[in-house]
């Protein structure tokens, strides 16, 4: 298992470097990056995790938050992080705005970005917004 842990944190990293370098190569300069994460894992054993099938989707959504963390770090980013399940109420917290404030900066943007604009573009740009403020 380490060794699958350990290909999917290189396999991070080596995407975020990319996009990174395609983001430069665009003409933008990257100054951070945002995750959302999870609540993390319950200590149960492997064998209790795949006992159970909803366990194993909550493994693999921590797993998959976890390398992007680590991948952040490794390309020198230290990510902003907001809870999957109250990003939207967390970041208005770490910017010092009323959540009324963070929907309307965030609608402001959606419409300057156009479609799609649904909850994880919402959720991807208030993640933005907190690694911007962190800079």
């Amino acid at each position: 298992m380490k060794e699958s842990i350990g290909r999917a944190q290189k396999l991070a990293t080596a995407a975020i470097r990319d996009a990174v370098k395609r983001c430069k190569a665009a003409g933008h300069d990257v100054v951070g990056c945002g995750v959302l994460v999870g609540t993390g894992m319950p200590e149960w054993t492997t064998d209790e995790i795949l006992a159970v099938h909803v366990r194993m989707h909550k493994a693999e959504g921590e797993l998959f938050r976890d390398v992007l963390v680590e991948g952040a770090r490794a390309c020198g980013f230290e990510p902003a992080t907001l809870p999957d399940k109250s990003a939207f109420d967390a970041a208005a917290k770490k910017l010092g705005v009323t959540r009324a404030k963070l929907d309307g900066e965030l609608a402001a943007i959606g419409k300057a970005a156009g479609p799609p604009w649904a909850r994880y573009q919402r959720e991807a740009a208030a993640a933005a917004l907190v690694a911007l403020r962190k800079r």
